[in-house]
């Protein structure tokens, strides 16, 4: 299923993509484009290594968990940095982050009566608190699209209209 959206994404819907909105990661210390995720991976990973939970006492099993958990808190990040650069979003994609938002808000409902579960063996707590500002973390990133997006959906319009970064202060 995911090689087949990738090929309807690089063939069929290849002309919707503006690759001048799309430049996450092209800041100093400037990555290749196509690289400029890296700038999200690689912290993800660096922490998953220093601070993950013993669920199993496999260290490639727990660290793989906790990689994915704090990946998936920050994944909008260059979705929410090609907005900033367009006018407008329009409510089906925005529904599609409104789902991942909700979806992530269950997740941290769960961790929320959980996270005592994620101890290390030597009864610390820091894996499980760690995952619970991972779940803060992606809240406090979709907030202001919440919001526009409550707002646009109120108003019945059929696109979003967010801040660019030229209203930005």
């Amino acid at each position: 299923a995911a090689g087949g959206c990738a090929g309807m994404v690089g063939r069929r819907f290849k002309s919707t993509y503006n690759s001048s909105h799309d430049t996450f990661g092209n800041h100093p210390p400037t990555l290749p484009p196509h690289l400029g995720i890296l700038y999200l991976i690689v912290p993800c990973l660096l922490i998953a290594v220093l601070v993950h939970p013993q669920l199993n006492s496999s260290f490639v099993s727990d660290t793989s968990w906790a990689f994915s958990m704090y990946l998936e808190s920050v994944a909008v990040l260059p979705q929410l940095f090609m907005f900033q650069k367009s006018p407008s979003v329009s409510l089906g994609m925005g529904n599609t982050i409104i789902f991942m938002t909700l979806s992530r808000t269950m997740d941290g409902v769960f961790w929320i009566n959980s996270y005592h579960e994620l101890v290390t063996s030597s009864g610390s707590t820091i894996p499980g608190i760690v995952c619970l500002g991972s779940q803060v973390l992606h809240a406090v990133l979709l907030g202001d699209f919440v919001y526009y997006y409550a707002k646009a959906v109120g108003e019945g319009g059929a696109e979003m209209v967010l801040p660019t970064r030229e209203l930005m202060v």
